[in-house]
């Protein structure tokens, strides 16, 4: 019969198994059996190929599959059906467009456009120009000149009937003008949609700027690194949806301005104006202008 004190030595021996042979068990499983790494595994007894390489072929062959991912709900059915595909701006280029995919009743559907190379000016209605200054036509191109004198100045402009306004501020407006001017220095010029209200560029002596009038005052930026005796593609977008104006020079976007906008409208559609500011005379070549107007 088992004494008290035997009966104590039998439980801790059984304690003692139950709790620390699992462990000296699985130190010794360790020694003689590494744990493996499960991608290195072959997938069974019949197939050495790993399930790494499984993955990687399979993955390759999803990717050679022209057909993945169009079914309905996959991301490209889903990217071919938005309504609206969204990429980033200039990456549509224009190899890319088939032949008259896009034509003027597109265009226009929902705008006003002009367009010339000042084959005439006759429609031109504001020009006005101090002593000798004045303006000539070319092939492709209009020559707007001041006189030799100080101060004074040369303008090519069109003023719309009352009630016609083709600058409206409450509209989304752009133009493009290519132009030249004779001389970097001592003139002051200005390529505008409108003449009390207006938005586009500004050169006051040798510097250019983006400029835009509200009817008060002038908000201007200047833009550096333009060469202004070369042509330079002047374009300038009025977007009244987003309370913002883009001015871009050779196609760059040189400034934003987005306080002070003007407002209501303005009778002159479009102004070019040149001021000698010395004894001499000077030029401005303009080559072509676009503008368009939300109808």
């Amino acid at each position: 019969m088992l004494t008290r004190k035997s009966f104590l030595i039998f439980i801790c021996l059984i304690v003692v198994i139950y709790v620390f042979a699992p462990i000296q068990l699985k130190d010794k499983y360790k020694k003689f059996m590494a744990e493996p790494t499960w991608g290195l595994l072959e997938k069974s007894q019949v197939d050495d190929e790993t399930i790494e390489e499984a993955i990687d072929r399979l993955i390759t062959a999803h990717n050679d599959n022209a057909n993945s991912h169009i079914g309905a709900g996959k991301s490209l059915n889903t990217h071919k059906t938005q309504a609206t595909v969204d990429h980033p701006a200039g990456s549509v280029v224009y190899d890319k467009l088939p032949r008259n995919s896009i034509d003027l009743k597109k265009l226009l559907e929902t705008e006003f456009m002009m367009m010339t190379c000042f084959e005439s000016i006759d429609a031109w209605n504001a020009t006005d120009a101090d002593g000798a200054g004045g303006r000539t036509l070319n092939i492709l191109g209009l020559r707007i000149y001041t006189s030799a004198i100080d101060g004074q100045m040369s303008l090519v402009g069109t003023e719309a009937w009352t009630g016609a306004h083709i600058v409206n501020f409450a509209k989304n407006m752009f133009f493009q003008t290519s132009v030249r001017f004779g001389a970097a220095t001592n003139q002051t010029a200005f390529i505008t949609m409108g003449e009390t209200k207006y938005f586009g560029f500004k050169v006051l002596d040798g510097t250019l700027y983006a400029v835009h009038q509200d009817g008060g005052g002038e908000t201007t930026t200047e833009i550096t690194g333009i060469t202004l005796t070369n042509i330079n593609i002047y374009k300038a977008i009025f977007d009244y949806t987003n309370s913002k104006i883009l001015f871009y020079v050779n196609g760059v976007l040189k400034a934003t301005h987005t306080t002070d906008l003007p407002a209501g409208t303005d009778a002159f559609s479009f102004y070019y104006y040149l001021e000698t500011g010395e004894n001499a005379v000077k030029y401005m070549y303009v080559k072509d202008l676009l503008l368009t107007r939300e109808r």
